[in-house]
């Protein structure tokens, strides 16, 4: 259970989500606090399409080492990656 708006995923419900999360290929951001306090995420994959990733976009996960792909050029304050 995802919800998009204009390719911006802006919010994963935490029961929706355990160990790996793939970010559809249509994402370009990742939004505010779009997976906050998901405890059940480990590891993200993140498209080559996302170029933003706002601020708290992963606060309270369990997430380990993410890697952010090139095209990123906005990775908001207290993203947690």
């Amino acid at each position: 259970l995802i919800s998009l708006t204009d390719q911006t995923l802006i919010c994963v419900a935490p029961a929706a989500v355990s160990g790996r999360y793939v970010i559809p290929d249509n994402v370009s951001a990742i939004g505010y606090d779009a997976f906050y306090t998901v405890a059940g995420l480990t590891d993200i994959q993140i498209p080559p399409s996302v170029r933003v990733i706002e601020g708290w976009a992963f606060a309270g996960t369990s997430l380990g080492a993410v890697t952010v792909p090139e095209g990123v050029e906005v990775i908001g304050d207290g993203a947690d990656l």
